[in-house]
């Protein structure tokens, strides 16, 4: 299939009158009609305003179209697709206006409310809040309190804080590193947000005044990064303390941690993995974006949706089509990544309409982006890829579908990203991830986490370790420096055999 040239951007009336062109509009339309069959189907839906979009933007190749050109096109290609009944009841006139869009008060529309009762999408912004999924928050020092008082006014889930490190512009004391965590657990506390606290980053962050350039001499410069590195260790001491809950640690990695002088570094935060510290791994690689939680990085502040993407869903509905329907996820699977933007594009028209005057702040919604979370990966290529389950390829085949799908049309938007499930989303995946850990040796699932996050850019990984493995930190040690050495993986956890999962891994 050749790349689309593009969408039109209004319908014009046989008056003359324009109206924005809503790609929406034509699913929305499509589910209506299949209720005259009996129960509407979202994903049937979604699969026909695909091909109708793509032939759109394949005949009609200016900014406008004509609603009667529009209501022709649709009906064309339903019909020649084979649903000749469907087609006929279109014909009798659609509403393709963005005119006929549901309320701005509804979260979800009827279409993605069914899409979700079939088992094809995991909703994980249920709540009537008008705010966004996640954000990036600049620590301060002091008000870290009131730095995530602030967050919860346009955030509701998860926050991702960089590099508090550069706080500290000199050693600070062991009571001002437990002053700030201890702020920050209370800050925490009072919102309920969850957090995933950056340690070590290859870059200062952009708040942070490096002084480590320009004149200084190469001593004073080195003096600098070794107070900086003193103060990540002495957080990471700090937050670990204090055992699971609402803090996830992320420890960025880069080449010289695993340098001779630096090995004692990295042993001490094997102690604190294997004690059973929430800590996950994250290899920052030059060119690619500083991942700072699933979704977010330095460059995309804002999560505004988290949309779980049920592909074991997806190998379900097609087991129960009519023998000889044409199916295979490998064919389908763009139809639910498509469905599954739909649903942002919901929640991001629904925020725009109702969200507090904190979500508009500093262009969050305009820099935030949506984040579709692939559940059910495994089980799905077990059930439903016939042929293809014996394809050591075809899970990244799936996701490079998916991914292909939720780049394509970008006037159709929102910018999307596909992600594991973030900290505190409720979303989790039925992948049997023990039982894949059973029969795969540490090295294998790493290396299987890294084919499947070379595509997306985007993964937290969790690695289930057999018993009796990293009781000496040595031997923890070398499976992160071979973790490192994977160029696609982006982000790692170790999760004992036997203890659940806290970050189902989409990858």
């Amino acid at each position: 299939m050749t790349e689309p040239r593009g969408l039109p951007s209004w319908i014009v009336r046989s008056n003359g009158e324009r109206e924005p062109f809503d790609p929406e509009a034509i699913f929305r339309e499509l589910f209506r009609a299949t209720a005259h069959f009996g129960a509407a189907d979202a994903f049937h839906s979604r699969e026909l305003a695909d091909a109708v979009l793509h032939f759109l933007s394949e005949s009609e190749t200016g900014e406008t179209v004509g609603l009667e050109t529009l209501t022709d096109t649709v009906v064309k290609v339903v019909r020649e697709l084979g649903h000749v009944s469907l087609a006929r009841v279109l014909s009798d006139g659609p509403a393709f206006l963005a005119a006929h869009q549901h309320g701005a008060t509804d979260i979800y529309p009827p279409e993605i409310i069914a899409a979700d009762r079939a088992g094809l999408l995991a909703l994980g912004d249920r709540e009537d809040q008008p705010l966004l999924a996640g954000s990036v928050v600049v620590p301060r020092l002091p008000r870290m309190l009131q730095a995530l008082e602030e967050a919860h006014r346009h955030t509701g889930g998860y926050v991702a804080i960089d590099c508090p490190e550069y706080l500290f512009h000199a050693a600070p004391s062991p009571g001002a590193i437990c002053d700030w965590v201890g702020e920050m657990r209370e800050g925490l506390r009072r919102t309920g947000l969850r957090a995933v606290v950056n340690l070590n980053c290859r870059t200062p962050p952009p708040w942070a005044v490096s002084p480590t350039g320009g004149l200084f001499p190469a001593d004073v410069r080195a003096q600098i990064a070794a107070t900086w590195a003193h103060t990540s260790q002495s957080l990471l001491d700090e937050l670990a303390a204090a055992g699971p809950g609402p803090i996830r640690i992320d420890w960025h990695l880069c080449d010289s941690d695993f340098e001779p002088e630096r090995c004692s570094h990295l042993l001490h935060i094997c102690r604190h993995i294997r004690e059973g510290a929430p800590i996950a791994l994250v290899p920052d690689r030059a060119r690619r974006a500083v991942a700072l939680a699933e979704g977010l990085d330095r460059e995309h502040p804002a999560v505004f949706s988290v949309v779980g993407m049920r592909v074991d869903g997806l190998a379900r509905y097609l087991a129960q089509l009519p023998a000889g329907q044409p199916g295979g996820l490998l064919r389908v699977i763009p139809a639910l990544a498509s469905l599954a933007r739909s649903a942002g594009h919901a929640r991001l028209r629904y925020l725009r309409a109702n969200g507090s005057p904190a979500v508009a702040h500093e262009f969050l919604l305009e820099r935030g982006r949506l984040l579709i979370v692939p559940l059910g990966l495994r089980s799905a290529v077990r059930t439903g890829a016939g042929d293809l389950s014996d394809d050591p390829d075809v899970e990244p085949q799936l996701l490079r579908a998916a991914l292909g799908t939720v780049s394509r049309f970008p006037s159709l938007g929102p910018p999307t990203i596909l992600d594991s499930a973030p900290p505190g989303s409720g979303l989790s995946s039925p992948d049997e991830a023990t039982e894949l850990a059973a029969r795969a040796t540490p090295q294998n699932q790493l290396r299987r986490a890294a084919a499947l996050h070379s595509d997306t850019q985007t993964g937290t990984a969790s690695i289930f370790l057999p018993t009796g493995f990293g009781a000496d930190a040595a031997e923890l040690y070398s499976l992160i420096e071979y973790a490192h050495r994977l160029p696609g993986l982006v982000r790692f956890q170790f999760i004992r055999a036997g203890t659940d999962s806290p970050t189902p891994a989409a990858g």
